[in-house]
């Protein structure tokens, strides 16, 4: 809620609460740098590849886990799908509520082109104790089909836990079904108090 004050969580039994917080600063930090390296990755993943690698192929997938969808980061990998000629793109950890997904869903169709196809799996915003929360945001995926594929795309379907964990999408192709699942499943937090999406993907 904005204009609240965020409250930090409450030490664990034996822990000060400059002990929490040293904690807290130290875990902000490694997602930081977890960030950093993903992007460089990134960077270098797309750098090190051949335009033509990929050309003539019947079909090419790739999958990505984003950390935060924005649009600049759509645009560009929107911009990579074409060059290296990707057809489906699954994003895992998108990070998107209602309105977001509809905005970046317009977005990628109008890049992408007429016959495009996008399907995204939203977070269901819960409530949670302020104090135990780390992330309401972590989860969800996109998939992003291009003309070719998208015009054979007849349906998709997405887990019903709100948490963005398993969707799929089905083409007919030919006398074929073919069906992409794709899935996020996060690493447990060291922290087994925190309100963490994997904590969620176990109740």
């Amino acid at each position: 809620m904005l204009g609240r004050k965020k409250r930090s969580r409450p030490p664990l039994r034996g822990e000060s609460r400059k002990e929490t917080e040293e904690a807290r600063i130290a875990d902000r930090r490694r997602n930081s740098l977890a960030q950093d390296d993903l992007d460089e990755y990134l960077q270098h993943f797309l750098t090190s590849l051949s335009v033509q690698q990929y050309a003539g192929r019947d079909l090419v997938v790739s999958t990505l886990n984003i950390a935060k969808l924005s649009e600049q980061k759509l645009t560009l990998l929107i911009r990579y799908m074409e060059l290296f000629h990707v057809d489906i793109l699954c994003l895992q950890d998108v990070r998107l509520f209602t309105a977001e997904a509809t905005r970046l869903k317009k977005r990628a169709a109008a890049l992408m082109g007429p016959g495009s196809v996008v399907k995204v799996s939203i977070l269901t915003p819960h409530a949670d104790p302020e104090a135990l929360r780390q992330s309401n945001r972590v989860g969800g995926q996109l998939i992003l089909i291009r003309p070719r594929w998208g015009r054979r795309c007849v349906s998709s379907w997405t887990d019903d836990t709100g948490l963005g964990l398993v969707m799929g999408v089905i083409f007919h192709h030919n006398s074929y079904c073919i069906q992409l699942v794709s899935t996020y499943w996060p690493i447990q937090n060291a922290d087994p108090l925190l309100d963490t999406l994997w904590a969620r993907a176990q109740s």
